[in-house]
């Protein structure tokens, strides 16, 4: 079935087979409809608009029940994938979340967007008490909450920028794993909600875009725009890009994908939950707690001290030389390797210099040493060797 909403003041029900309509209500007043949302169960069809609340209509019982609160128009909402609660916004700027079992507003939020709120969506998710919430507004701002229902509070996480004119529309996809925002600006554009980057940016299409939707396979991406729909074609399973980003802000996603091209993919499981801000402070025995080999612990700690420094060789892509190679100091070819007690491997005379002026410190953790013994690594040596010549 689908539902429609009216600024005649009407809500209609269809069969979608035949396009008979199956019911009707119109509002009292002949007040205008700007915005409906159906709970997931389809009992229920929520409408705002011009007379500043929110309907809720049974379609089982023909029961409308009217929510109050808002002072402005209702242009935004939306219903939580499990149906508990419903987000509202005004053109006032507020932000309203209800308890649909007995509707009652459970949080309000004024001055949410300067000159109104024009969309809103819950991030799908199996738990209504700790859930995201992202609202969208005139002054171009899109800004993502998290909500907790227990502590009945809603925290700012983070404002995103990028569209340059009023925000229209905001839609996830089903799994939540990407947004779509759709603006004045002209252009629409896909956010991954790991780290609510932008993954790409649609458009410019011929005038604002105001609505867009995800297919169910994520392949798809339907915009609107001056009486015409454009479907643009998405390859968003592609590799997470996490170049030119500090590694302390990456998502768990870029994590992983940085994993995968150090050839540690078969580890996506144990760093599925880590971030990069965690990344950057594992130790070695972190590493093997969560279930690394020692040998492969130390190569993945290695390289993630390349990245926290940020050294031209971070993740080993940028040359073709493998990073057991390079000398974490001199970031060149090591020519006579030697390892020490703080587990990794230097060029001799780096680290002898670096033990001379930064009284016994490891280079890599910052932390003393007290065995400054250096232990020589000929067979790593060998393989450079072969690896110049080869060169």
């Amino acid at each position: 079935n689908l539902v429609s909403a009216a600024l005649d003041g009407g809500l209609i029900l269809w069969d979608v087979g035949n396009g008979q309509q199956l019911k009707s209500f119109f509002h009292p007043g002949h007040i205008g409809f700007r915005v409906v949302r159906v709970s997931p169960d389809g009992r229920f069809v929520i409408a705002g608009g011009d007379d500043n609340c929110c309907h809720v209509w049974n379609l089982d019982s023909n029961v409308v029940q009217v929510l109050t609160g808002h002072e402005n128009t209702l242009l935004a909402m939306d219903v939580s994938k499990t149906g508990e609660l419903v987000a509202t916004g005004c053109s006032g700027g507020t932000l309203r979340i209800w308890a649909m079992e007995s509707f009652q507003s459970v949080i309000t939020i004024d001055d949410v967007h300067d000159l109104g709120i024009t969309s809103c969506a819950f991030k799908p998710t199996e738990n209504d008490h700790e859930t995201t919430i992202v609202t969208a507004g005139n002054d171009a701002d899109i800004k993502v909450w998290d909500f907790d229902m227990k502590n009945m509070n809603m925290n700012l996480k983070i404002v995103l920028k990028g569209h340059s004119a009023p925000v229209m529309s905001i839609a996830f996809s089903t799994a939540g794993t990407f947004m779509a925002s759709t603006s004045g600006d002209k252009t629409a554009r896909i956010w991954e909600t790991e780290s609510y980057r932008c993954a790409a940016t649609l458009g410019p299409h011929a005038r604002y875009v105001t609505s867009g939707v995800f297919s169910g396979n994520l392949n798809i991406f339907a915009a609107s725009f001056d009486r015409f729909v454009v479907l643009w074609k998405l390859h968003l399973d592609e590799a997470t890009e996490f170049d030119n980003i500090p590694a302390s802000e990456w998502s768990p996603k870029q994590v992983r994908s940085w994993l995968g091209k150090l050839g540690f993919g078969r580890y996506d499981e144990q760093f599925s939950s880590i971030e990069g801000k965690q990344l950057v402070d594992l130790t070695s025995q972190d590493i093997t707690d969560l279930g690394v080999s020692d040998s492969d612990a130390e190569e993945i700690l290695q390289s993630i001290q390349w990245v926290r420094f940020g050294s031209r060789c971070a993740g080993g892509f940028v040359d073709d030389v493998p990073n057991e190679y390079l000398c974490p100091i001199t970031y060149d070819l090591m020519a006579n390797p030697v390892k020490c007690s703080d587990g990794f491997i230097y060029e001799e005379s780096a680290i002898k210099e670096w033990l001379l002026t930064r009284k016994n410190t490891s280079p890599m953790t910052n932390l003393e040493m007290a065995d400054v013994e250096l232990v020589p690594c000929p067979d790593l040596r060998t393989k450079i060797e072969q690896f110049k010549k080869s060169s």
